[in-house]
């Protein structure tokens, strides 16, 4: 570079640290927005408490043991949780992934065949599979493993990275994964809830 000639950074640069403050504004419009959905879970569950506490048979079936009230799960994947229960398939976790606001989750006891998992790649959704950590803290409690059905063995995670700060945009997304999802024609029953092992 000659003396008086202006640095021009290549375009190639200037365009990935473009993206990396992009996805970083996003990353912390979602962490207040997962602060957000959760104080008003809080508030919803608190308000259902004083104004109707009995659980319906919905929320005993679907939530069983690990929640109380449908007011807990976020808004922006209500709507798929029980659609993934009505299609057979079990969920335990949901919404936005731990501290990592920027994806969205759901994990349950249940397997996808070769196919659903192309397709919800296709959409740009993971699916990871791993040996349930609920089975693990059942084995090393001294429960009767042997009794425990080999899908109840195995946690699949389903995420996908939220591309706007906006849950009817993420719930939108949630839906179209569980109208994907084969139908297996009997609702939901996660194995550990029914068997009241936790």
């Amino acid at each position: 570079m000659e003396s008086g000639e202006r640095f021009r950074p290549d375009k190639v640069v200037v365009d990935k640290v473009r993206g990396y403050l992009e996805r970083r504004k996003l990353q912390k419009t979602l962490a207040q927005l997962r602060q957000e959905v959760r104080q008003n879970c809080e508030r919803e569950v608190e308000k259902r408490k004083t104004t109707n506490p009995q659980r319906t048979t919905e929320e005993e079936r679907i939530l069983g043991t690990y929640g109380t009230y449908f007011e807990e799960i976020e808004p922006q994947v209500r709507a798929a949780v029980l659609e993934f229960y009505r299609k057979g398939y079990p969920t335990m976790q949901s919404g936005f992934y731990g501290d990592k606001p920027e994806f969205q989750m759901m994990q349950g006891h249940f397997k996808l065949d070769p196919e659903t998992k192309q397709k919800l790649k296709a959409l740009g959704v993971e699916v990871a599979e791993e040996e349930s950590w609920v089975y693990k803290a059942a084995e090393a409690a001294g429960t009767d493993i042997s009794i425990i059905p080999p899908e109840a063995k195995q946690m699949t995670t389903i995420r996908f990275r939220s591309q706007a700060a906006d849950l009817q945009v993420i719930e939108a997304k949630w839906i179209e994964i569980a109208e994907l999802l084969p139908d297996r024609g009997a609702p939901a029953v996660d194995w550990y809830t029914a068997n009241n092992i936790r």
